[in-house]
């Protein structure tokens, strides 16, 4: 980075572009990266520093590099984006190349070959277009050739550029133009320039590339052009071994010492090489050699562009003389030229001369710059008699040459040329005395500094005005002229602006009343962007000093920049006065006339400007009206205007798809990007489109070309990471949100679809920490907490969710985003009077807001005010009848409210302006499908269904459709398109299992559900269901392992509890007691495993441990009913009747329809002693629940202990038919039946339950006791 002072811009150049920073300077010119204050992009400037009437050739020759790179349009040369010349100073404005040039790649040592033939096929590839149309470079080297990206090289710098055949651009007799060590042997000789001498300059660049040094090195001139016209370079295999042998070939050709002997054409170098480039594997072998070499230093003839001139004598010698006489020429003229070329490496140093001789008063040059002080009269010495400034000059040098060692006359001298405008000799003088001159004194070594620093920035001598600056604030730390000149030189470098503030605003406190300082002081101000620093000294300027337009155009944008626009208007509306066309007053007058509401006004006043720029504002200003055709033609007409700014283009396409014209929309974003492939905003656009549009191949490709681009573009990666997601490519999605989401705290937002597709794949507890994360982190992202809530409310973790919700709160209604995020808080915790206020509160700002109104719609609707609601869904529609994305809002709000002939309304109206869109469809569906209208939904939801996206979720809901209808055949067949076209879609795949279980395909709905398992985004309940399938089959063991693998993947306690229900039922109680507890260690407070844990240990004759977990679950849930009679029965357990009885009346007090504790309350009053009051709670039993088979059982025993045998029969046989599987009643029943006297029928139970219980040897011997001599004949147990 260069460290010189920044060249003043012309005017014309400074109201278009704002200087960055120096990038290089020298004698004759200076180089500037810039921002374009209209696009608000870098770019580089070029200035020509040299007086053109002086130096016509010098100019003649920037002119034409102007005219020659604006006629080569081609993505491997540099855009030329600007150009002028005023008041006698040309200007360029490139395109800028942000990467670094192929001098300082070499830097690195050698290319990879992959690389070396890329950057040399797009050389040739420009050159082949150059050379079409006549034009010469003659400047090919690594210096002109900038690296755009890792895929783009361009050639640069066409200073030395003409047409063949053409005097445009003069070239001296005996001048060779060129640098020495590209130099094509003709050109030596004298010969005209021709493509082949380009070709060959290509061929050094690329045996540079290659072999890490060019083919010939000297230190001498005149030695290296001898090389070039004798000797034979050495092959590039020698000095890279495994260099293709056709490469090898094609850098020979091209260094050939006869033009004829070199390639056709650059047409024929690009194709050569572009087929060697497609051998890969012969490259990659050679790329990946390791080239150890040592990097030679770079001669002196490789660093700047060089004119080397030859005599016309040399040109006429003998062969054998010609070079020596010619080189004696060369390198007489490139060392002192190399010091003078256009470009030098760093600036020379100031130079000090002794006084010269009078010299004839020079034509008047311009008057100076306002920034620089006019030269006051000498501080020292009497009164000079009034004379002509020429005559002072001459009798102070008569008076000089009378006492040379005079140094107040030499001062006095120095100053009456600066009042001369003789700015060189009065620079000399200054600087001889200020540096030279001895026994000078202190006070006039201070003025000839001061001096020094006011004349040396006439001649561009940045460097020693500095300088001089800083020795007159050493000498002298308060002197205001030393603080205000240095202050305002190191102004114009960026990198300085902080000490020139610093310097400057000393000045001012030492004296607040010159205005001069306080204006420099505010324009530095301005210049770094402390807007509310410089505002003070403008306004102090601008109110003494009318007629500064300058700093009072300043002062209005600045106050227009900080927002305040009435303060703005008049020095805003004082500009357009003076310069009606003034593109910045009229942007910034426009802005805040937008800001305030005054849309017209703002109309006005951007039709003022010719501009194109200001059609696209203009275009802003209609959109806001609504007035959209409008807005379009403005866009189209900016694009027409500006067709290499995608600004408006970008805008076009997005009002066009706000309009529903998504095609045209298309057309549009696909011109932007075929002018600019690198534009990251059409391509994010066009990206968004194919997206929308089903091709999720192009949108992840778009996306992914934003993502090389930028590699930290965190909406590219947000976006492809949606079209991952869609893909099923979840892991790749979450590692892109997880990016974003880690990259910056401001992108919380990333959190919603990073916690949807966490859930997903099953990371249940990754998902959770993350939303608690950042509904921590930002209270305002109340969306955060509504998705915890409703995670954990999935999850049977009610209270946590709730705790969640009221933990949610509002932020500040200061602005309007906070106000909207209010609403937003309010609106989660079903504060509908507080939506309504707060947005009453914004549509007083923006009463046509026609979203706002939808919302207010809403608020209105909820509190039941339905009139009113409804007034503001007209007044919404109102505003915007032409607006897709508006009408599919509130068509899905009415929807949402029950209004379904509002919604079906604005649904159809929404498909009419887009028939294609899918969302449209498939809302119109469910409306009309609500409304029981079943064939009309089915036919908009198979409409949908057109669309690849919508495809799954529309043929699910046609499915369940057919499935309302019992047409159980259709719905398999829309499910399983559905399948097919989302695969690894679990919800769908379980979907189309139950089906197939309610259509009693059993084999194929298992097949479904195991596929299901497999997918990531299937639910948890999904195990349950497929265990239950699995258990009717008989595979008990294989059900108890689906259900373990469930609970470890989806970490849910309730598969734990299900799993454990399980075990428990099949009497491995030991193994269902761990479940339990790990589902606890999922969710301290589930509702139920508590207590299935104190069951189990109950059954485990664990008591104590079973009394102690069952009492901390009354203490979470005390209203548990079955937590209570539980209880009781670990009191009976522990021996504490009295107790349990009492925790038995709890349970049937919190439920009275409790059958298990009345059967046990009955039974503990049987035994008890208190017989009919037992009796009667088991006959309650059975009245609570007639199906319970337990509770007969319960009630016939005490009916057969009472006596009633008739009764207990009856009572056991319904208890067999609720339940034929239990060989327990079986068993009773016959035990009733033996006890009174019916053998036969007692048998016949015994055998039922033989049958279900083989291993009962105790049925054995009953029955074998039945077979007594004179009995009927039992049956027999097979």
């Amino acid at each position: 980075m260069q460290t010189g002072l920044m060249p003043p811009f012309p005017p014309g150049c400074a109201l278009k572009y704002r200087a960055v920073r120096l990038l290089g300077s020298g004698g004759f010119g200076s180089v500037v990266l810039a921002n374009q204050v209209a696009l608000d992009r870098q770019v580089v400037i070029k200035l020509l520093h040299v007086d053109s009437s002086a130096e016509p050739d010098r100019v003649e020759r920037f002119v034409s590099e102007a005219r020659v790179t604006a006629s080569l349009q081609h993505p491997n040369i540099v855009v030329l984006l600007d150009f002028d010349i005023e008041d006698g100073t040309p200007w360029i404005c490139y395109e800028y190349v942000p990467g670094e040039d192929l001098r300082h790649a070499l830097r690195r040592g050698p290319m990879k070959l992959s690389d070396a033939l890329l950057a040399a096929a797009q050389v040739a590839s420009a050159l082949e277009l150059a050379h079409g149309q006549e034009i010469l470079h003659r400047d090919i080297k690594p210096e002109n050739v900038l690296q755009m990206n890792a895929a783009l090289w361009k050639v640069a710098d066409f200073g030395l550029a003409k047409w063949r055949g053409s005097n445009a651009v003069r070239t001296q007799e005996g001048v060779i133009l060129g640098t020495p060590a590209y130099m094509a042997p003709e050109l030596i000789r004298g010969k005209p320039a021709s493509p082949a001498s380009d070709l060959y300059a290509l061929g050094v660049l690329f045996h540079e590339l290659i072999a890490g040094r060019p083919p010939f090195e000297s230190e001498s001139v005149p030695e290296l052009l001898q090389m070039h016209l004798r000797e034979a370079s050495v092959p590039v295999g020698q000095l890279r071994p495994g260099v293709p042998e056709g490469l090898e070939a094609l850098v020979a050709e091209l260094l050939a010492k006869e033009p004829s002997a070199r390639p056709s054409s650059a047409g024929e170098v690009k194709r050569r090489l572009e087929r060697l480039a497609t051998a890969p594997a012969q490259l990659e072998a050679t790329a990946t050699r390791t080239l150890r070499m040592r990097r030679a230093p770079e001669p002196v003839s490789s660093r700047a562009t060089h004119v080397v001139a030859t005599s016309a004598a040399a040109q006429n010698s003998p062969p054998g003389r010609r070079f020596t006489a010619g080189a004696a020429a060369l390198a007489l003229t490139a060392t002192a030229l190399v010091a003078a070329a256009f470009w030098p490496a760093r600036p020379a140093p100031p130079t000090v001369a002794s006084p010269t001789p009078p010299s004839p008063r020079p034509s008047p040059p311009p008057a100076p710059a306002a920034v620089l002080p006019r030269p006051a009269r000498p501080a020292l010495g009497p009164p000079v008699k009034k004379l002509t400034p020429t005559e002072r000059v001459e009798r102070l040098q008569d008076e000089l040459s009378r006492d040379r060692k005079n140094w107040r006359i030499y001062l006095e001298l120095a100053q009456a040329r600066e009042a001369d405008w003789n700015w060189n000799k009065a620079a000399d003088d200054y600087a001889y005395l200020a540096l030279k001159a001895s026994g000078v004194s202190d006070d006039i070594r201070l003025q000839a500094n001061l001096g020094l620093g006011r004349t040396a920035p006439r001649r561009l001598a940045w460097a020693d005005a500095t300088g001089a600056y800083r020795r007159a604030l050493r000498a002298a730390p308060g002197n205001l002229e030393a603080l205000r000149g240095l202050g305002e030189l190191l102004r114009k470098v960026p990198a300085s602006r902080s000490e020139a503030i610093r310097l400057l605003e000393t000045a001012a406190k030492q004296d607040t009343s010159d205005l001069s300082t306080r204006r420099s002081l505010g324009l530095a101000l301005v210049e770094e962007q402390r807007r509310g620093d410089a505002i003070p000294h403008l306004e102090a300027v601008a109110a003494q000093r009318g007629d500064d337009l300058e700093v009072r155009r300043m002062l209005g944008l600045e106050l227009a920049n900080i927002g305040r626009c009435k303060d703005a208007e008049p020095y805003l509306l004082e500009a357009l006065d003076k310069n009606g066309e003034d593109l910045h007053a009229i942007l910034a007058l426009g802005a805040c006339q937008e800001k305030a509401g005054l849309l017209q006004e703002a109309e006005k006043t951007y039709r003022r400007g010719r501009s194109r720029a200001l059609d696209g504002r203009l275009a802003g200003v209609m959109n806001d009206q609504g007035r959209l055709d409008e807005a379009i033609a403005l866009y189209r007409s900016a694009a027409q205007g500006e067709p290499r700014n995608l600004d408006w283009r970008v805008s076009l396409s997005r009002l066009l798809q706000r309009r529903g014209r998504n095609a045209d929309a298309e057309a549009e974003i696909r011109k932007a990007v075929q002018i600019d492939s690198n534009h990251t905003a059409a391509l994010l656009d066009l990206a968004g489109l194919r997206f929308r549009a089903g091709d999720l191949d192009m949108a992840a490709q778009l996306y992914a070309r934003v993502l090389t681009l930028e590699p930290a573009n965190p909406d590219a990666a947000s976006l492809l990471a949606e079209v991952r997601e869609r893909q099923g490519n979840l892991a790749e999605a979450i590692e892109l949100n997880a990016k974003v989401y880690r990259s910056s705290a401001q992108r919380f937002e990333t959190a919603r679809p990073l916690s949807r597709q966490l859930l997903a794949a099953g990371r249940a507890r990754e998902a959770e920490e993350l939303l608690g994360q950042v509904s921590r982190a930002h209270p305002e992202a109340t969306w955060a907490a509504g998705e915890l809530a409703k995670l954990l409310t999935q999850q049977g973790r009610v209270q946590q969710a709730r705790a969640v919700l009221a933990a949610a709160g509002g932020v500040s209604n200061e602005t309007r985003d906070a106000r909207r995020a209010l609403i937003a808080s309010l609106r989660t915790v079903n504060d509908h009077a507080g939506v309504e206020r707060e947005l009453r509160a914004v549509l007083r700002e923006t009463p046509a807001d026609a979203r706002l109104l939808a919302e207010l719609g809403d608020a209105l609707s909820l509190q039941g005010r339905h009139t009113e609601a409804f007034d503001a869904y007209g007044r919404s529609v109102a505003a915007r009848p032409d607006d897709l994305v508006l009408l599919l809002r509130i068509a899905e709000l009415a929807r949402g409210k029950g209004e379904k002939l509002l919604a079906e309304s604005a649904f159809r109206q929404a498909i009419r302006l887009d028939p294609a869109n899918p969302q449209g469809h498939m809302s119109l569906a469910h409306v009309l499908a609500s409304t029981d209208r079943a064939s009309e939904a089915e036919h908009e939801y198979l409409a949908a269904a057109r669309n690849p996206i919508w495809k799954a979720e529309a043929l699910t809901h046609a499915a369940r459709l057919a499935q309302a209808r019992a047409d159980l055949t259709s719905a398999e067949a829309h499910l399983r398109q559905a399948v097919e076209t989302a695969p690894r879609s679990g919800p769908l795949r379980t979907e189309l299992a139950q089906l197939l279980v309610r259509a009693g395909k059993q084999s194929e709905a298992l097949a479904e559900f195991e596929r299901a398992i497999d997918c990531s985004d299937t639910p948890w309940f999904v195990y349950p269901e497929l265990a239950d399938l699995l258990e009717g089959r008989g595979e008990l063991d294989r059900a108890f392992e689906l259900l373990r693998r469930g609970a470890e993947r989806h970490h849910v306690a309730q598969l734990r509890v299900s799993l454990a229900t399980r075990l428990r039922d099949r009497g491995r109680t030991a193994e269902a007691i761990p479940e339990l507890r790990a589902a606890l260690a999922l969710e301290p407070t589930h509702p139920t495993a508590r207590r299935d844990l104190a069951g189990s240990l109950r059954a485990s004759r664990q008591t104590t441990a079973a009394l102690a977990e069952l009492t901390q679950h009354l203490r979470a849930h005390p209203e548990d009913p079955e937590a209570c009679w539980l209880h009781g029965q670990l009191l009976e357990d522990t021996g504490q009747p009295d107790g349990a009885e009492r925790a038995y009346r709890l349970s049937i007090e919190k439920q009275p329809a409790n059958a298990p504790a009345q059967v046990l309350l009955g039974a503990l009053l049987r035994r008890r002693g208190r017989r009919p009051d037992g009796t009667a709670c088991l006959k309650r039993a059975i009245e609570s629940d007639p199906n319970a088979s337990w509770a007969h059982l319960a009630y016939g025993t005490a009916l057969r202990e009472d006596g009633n045998l008739p009764g207990a029969i009856a009572s056991f046989r319904e208890a067999t038919r609720l339940d034929p599987s239990s060989a327990a009643a079986e068993e009773i029943l016959g035990d009733t039946l033996l006890q009174a006297g019916r053998r036969q029928q007692a048998a016949t139970a015994y055998v039922h339950a033989a049958r279900l219980d083989p291993a009962n040897l105790g049925l054995r011997r009953k029955l074998a006791g039945l077979e007594a001599p004179g009995a009927d004949s039992p049956p027999r147990v097979r």
